[in-house]
């Protein structure tokens, strides 16, 4: 046979006075290499249990028991890689193992595994490397897990589904034994398992909500939603009773007097429906209003407040204003859709205008409208849509979003009044604030053939 380094040559038998047999193949190589030997006998000697390799040299004879392997190149490989045995070796090449460890492949033996084919999945799924790193992830909170052998790992990964190695090394060092509850968790953006537990059970739909939540100390996403409905009135400078306070306020009848004592009451009551089951205000609920002192002191001196109501110093009441006073948001697409005597058409620019037209003459000047995106390629009348723009601040929601995400955002953040015939069913569903709030800021209104009715505006 022909090798890079070494010429062999198989002989029947050889024969010599002089015979030199060293201790191991590896003295028998370095001598060989010493001496520039290059050219090899090998033979079956009578009693030997492997073929033997022979060498010639100043008239003596040099042998070594091959131990299994068909070439000192080989053996050389094997040394390399921590092969002791012939056998190994070549059940690590049968395997398609040119490079792994004679550890690895020891393990491997004694896992039974000598499907080539179920090598190669352990190997290139990187179950083999991850063998190395099984004492880590052994460390996760709960019971120990310890595998003998990068097939029982893989074995581990079967059970858990997981895809890979490196899928499932993550997955467990945050916690997961299962690739399903990992994916969820991962696409819900919880950082481990723990906090996806915690944010099942505290009914959170995303772990966006969770850690905003936690955060902030809400007790669960009940809390946590009237957490971000007074944090979305956007007034950092005002403790939470305030905020609750201002929300009241927006939602006072017009043209009113209300006193110090009424509000107080009005307001404790509000407050309440911030407790938790055990009757206690969440960590986050931030107070300041104590009395009548304090109460007075905010009147007198917040400007949100006074966009609500005018304070009476002397008689200790609020006067509060007319709807005039306050912005209003336009649900577009709403309007632009109104039927006329139960017939649906194709919306129209007009139907806003005509609607704003009415608004200022009834003495409405803070006015903007919210629409879907995708109501310009459905009106009837685009070359209105100058005059509209003209009249107000008209704003397209993004492409593919709803229009109404934007406009409760508005009205829940500004505290505004809205036109809109939609009663926002799904979305009361959905959400709890709009549930309980949406209909004290709804404008109803009509748009007949000679005229634009608003049945809740007192004409001025």
């Amino acid at each position: 046979m022909k090798n890079e380094k070494y010429n062999y040559y198989t002989v029947s038998s050889v024969k010599s006075e002089m015979k030199i047999r060293f201790d191991n193949l590896r003295e028998f190589a370095r001598f060989l290499d010493n001496h520039n030997i290059r050219a090899l006998f090998s033979y079956q000697a009578d009693g030997e249990p492997h073929p033997l390799f022979a060498a010639t040299h100043k008239g003596g004879l040099l042998e070594q028991s091959s131990m299994g392997f068909a070439s000192i190149e080989d053996f050389q490989k094997a040394l390399q890689r921590g092969f002791s045995t012939a056998e190994d070796y070549y059940g690590s090449l049968e395997l398609g193992s040119h490079t792994t460890s004679a550890e690895d492949y020891l393990m491997l033996k004694n896992a039974g595994i000598t499907d080539k084919e179920k090598y190669n999945e352990i190997k290139d799924k990187g179950y083999m490397d991850g063998f190395a790193k099984y004492k880590t992830m052994a460390e996760k909170p709960g019971p120990p897990i310890i595998w003998e052998s990068a097939n029982s790992l893989f074995e581990y990964s079967k059970v858990g589904d997981f895809s890979d190695f490196k899928e499932m090394e993550d997955a467990l060092l945050k916690g997961f034994n299962q690739q399903g509850d990992y994916l969820i968790a991962m696409g819900k953006e919880y950082k481990t398992a723990q906090d996806y537990e915690e944010g099942q059970a505290g009914g959170y739909i995303n772990g966006q909500e969770y850690y905003i939540a936690k955060d902030a100390k809400a007790l669960n996403r009940k809390d946590f939603l009237r957490y971000i409905d007074l944090f979305s009135l956007n007034l950092p400078e005002l403790t939470a009773d305030e905020k609750v306070l201002i929300i009241l306020l927006s939602k006072l009848p017009e043209n009113k007097r209300v006193s110090v004592s009424k509000i107080e009451e009005l307001h404790k009551t509000a407050i309440k429906e911030y407790l938790s089951d055990e009757g206690t205000l969440p960590p986050w609920f931030t107070s300041k209003l104590e009395g009548r002192k304090e109460y007075i002191e905010f009147f007198a001196n917040c400007d949100v407040a006074k966009k609500y109501g005018i304070w009476d110093a002397d008689g200790e009441f609020l006067e509060t204003k007319t709807l005039q006073a306050r912005k209003v948001v336009i649900d577009a697409s709403n309007v632009a859709h109104n039927s006329k005597n139960g017939v649906t058409t194709k919306p129209l620019l007009k139907n806003i205008i005509r609607l704003v037209e009415e608004l200022k003459l009834n003495g409405f000047i803070e006015i903007k409208a919210l629409a879907d995106a995708s109501l310009k390629h459905k009106i009837a009348d685009p070359e209105l849509m100058p005059q509209l723009k003209e009249l107000i601040e008209y704003t397209e929601c993004p492409a593919e979003t709803p229009a109404d995400i934007f406009i409760i955002g508005y009205v829940k953040r500004v505290h505004c009044l809205l036109v809109s015939n939609d009663t926002f069913k799904e979305w009361k569903l959905q959400d709890p604030w709009v549930a309980h709030n949406i209909d004290y800021y709804r404008l109803t209104f009509m748009i007949n053939s000679d005229s634009v009715i608003l049945p809740d505006v007192q004409k001025k």
